[in-house]
């Protein structure tokens, strides 16, 4: 039966990336469920990374709002730049073009498409969801109140807050990053969080706040195998 090793929100932590990728066995399919970036140092090489494994192996990644929000700046800049900049943006503008000094923000939107095409079209051809037989996976969750869970409006994959708080009635497992499980386990750890009895997988451990990168196994019918976690050295 086939095996997936799943990864959220890396925001930018390559060396906690790289320590949880060695629990990854490569016969198993890699899945990152989005927010590569932003808010960590070393977003440019979370993305070269798994561009670079996408090259030998099956490698699917989710889009992340974080990681449409880049997309948005750069093609909107008036109009996504204080949102961006508020969640982060600043430090992937830097890593992109290998620099740790501020420049005008309009330099980068010229630079960037410039210097990092290949990991712009990357980010661009990231997946809204997929599913993996009895599993979706999801950055953020889908609309739950629908009857058809893929009439989900296509931000809401990235952005919904809360959706695991009602009845998971689709066929499907739902794994998720997006919220910190901090938020949603009741004694505020930053473990994997199951709900609706196993249905809905919370894996955003906020590592990038000082919490912990977690990975997660699990089998194509929805059975978790094992689940892993990276202490964060952020204090």
């Amino acid at each position: 039966m086939r095996k997936a090793f799943v990864v959220s929100d890396i925001h930018g932590m390559y060396e906690s990336f790289e320590q949880l990728l060695s629990y990854w066995q490569q016969e198993d399919e890699l899945v990152i469920l989005g927010d590569m970036i932003d808010r960590g140092p070393q977003s440019l090489e979370v993305l070269q990374k798994i561009m670079q494994l996408q090259q030998t192996h099956k490698v699917t990644v989710v889009m992340g709002n974080h990681d449409q929000m880049l997309l948005d700046f750069l093609r909107y800049p008036k109009e996504a730049q204080s949102r961006y900049e508020r969640n982060g943006g600043m430090a992937t503008l830097q890593s992109l073009l290998a620099e740790e000094f501020a420049r005008p923000i309009e330099e980068y939107v010229s630079l960037i498409p410039q210097k990092r095409p290949d990991e712009l079209a990357f980010l661009a051809k990231s997946k809204r969801f997929y599913v993996f037989n009895q599993v979706l996976f999801t950055h953020a969750g889908f609309d739950t109140r629908l009857e058809d869970w893929q009439l989900t409006a296509k931000d809401d994959f990235i952005w919904i807050r809360e959706h695991y708080t009602l009845p998971n009635k689709t066929s499907y497992t739902n794994v998720f990053g997006h919220t910190p499980t901090k938020y949603i386990n009741p004694d505020e750890t930053n473990r994997i969080w199951l709900g609706d009895e196993g249905r809905y997988v919370a894996i955003d451990g906020g590592a990038v706040y000082g919490g912990q990168l977690n990975g997660l196994l699990i089998r194509e019918d929805g059975q978790i195998v094992q689940t892993y976690a990276i202490p964060s050295t952020d204090k």
